[in-house]
């Protein structure tokens, strides 16, 4: 809904209206959580940061992928984001590697404010496509040189242990919601 504040269209105010209708039925329902403060009993605590991503491969007008991205603290999700590439990708690996760069750069900020408050973080970024994760596990491009820079980043943090990327199955990752269409069952 909010790509097209700008310039609504009949789908638009019919989504809306659903938005609305649903939030008139669960007004009663309540997201309530539960943290303790940050003590100097905290300093040295090892937290667990997981994030999840996920990319359509040119599922938005003019073929560019949608990026989604889910970031969870200890349990808690602390930020989320879903937005158009800049880019036309080639490929849904090449999708799917811009959606990783793009959650790495915010978990790497999360992590180092969590360094700073005195905690031992332990990222994790799941994504949905075998060959991404594989790609930052190797060393070097190979046949990829389009993303060079990225890519390279990506092996770095995954060398440093900075972040550690891992895959996940499309039918669990969080972050598919923030990218497509996703059916009730899921």
């Amino acid at each position: 809904l909010s790509r097209h504040v700008g310039k609504p269209r009949e789908i638009d105010w019919t989504r809306l209206r659903h938005v609305v209708k649903y939030l008139r039925t669960a007004r009663d329902i309540v997201l309530q959580l539960k943290l303790g403060g940050i003590t100097e009993a905290a300093a040295g605590l090892e937290v667990q940061v997981y994030s999840y991503t996920d990319a359509s491969w040119a599922g938005s007008p003019g073929y560019k992928s949608v990026t989604g991205g889910i970031i969870v603290v200890d349990g808690v999700m602390i930020g989320h984001f879903s937005r158009t590439q800049a880019i036309v990708s080639m490929s849904s690996t090449e999708a799917e590697l811009i959606a990783m760069a793009a959650i790495s750069s915010e978990v790497v900020f999360v992590k180092n404010v969590l360094i700073e408050l005195g905690f031992v973080p332990r990222v994790t970024v799941y994504c949905d496509n075998r060959a991404s994760v594989a790609i930052t596990a190797r060393r070097g491009v190979g046949r990829i040189k389009h993303m060079n820079l990225r890519i390279l980043w990506l092996q770095d943090l995954m060398r440093a242990r900075v972040v550690h990327f891992v895959h996940l199955p499309g039918e669990v990752n969080f972050a598919d919601i923030l990218t497509k269409v996703v059916n009730m069952e899921r």
